[in-house]
């Protein structure tokens, strides 16, 4: 089942990371930037979220590795 909230959750992060890449404004680097710097972070916890799921590590995790 899809889990539109982390489908959401990367894609306002993918929006600040195209932010924290382009010039803009100061005003409006002082508001958005706490929010821009926690972007990859979220990314990487997303994708270890995504990547052990729900199953048993014990018998999928060497089977990804191997492959």
């Amino acid at each position: 089942m899809r889990n539109y909230s982390i489908d959401t959750l990367k894609f306002l992060c993918a929006i600040f990371v195209i932010y924290i890449h382009t010039p803009s404004p100061e005003d409006w680097k002082a508001f958005i930037k706490p929010l821009t710097i926690c972007a990859v972070p979220i990314f990487f916890m997303i994708s270890g979220y995504m990547t052990y799921g729900k199953s048993n590590l014990n018998i999928t995790l060497p089977n990804r590795i191997k492959y």
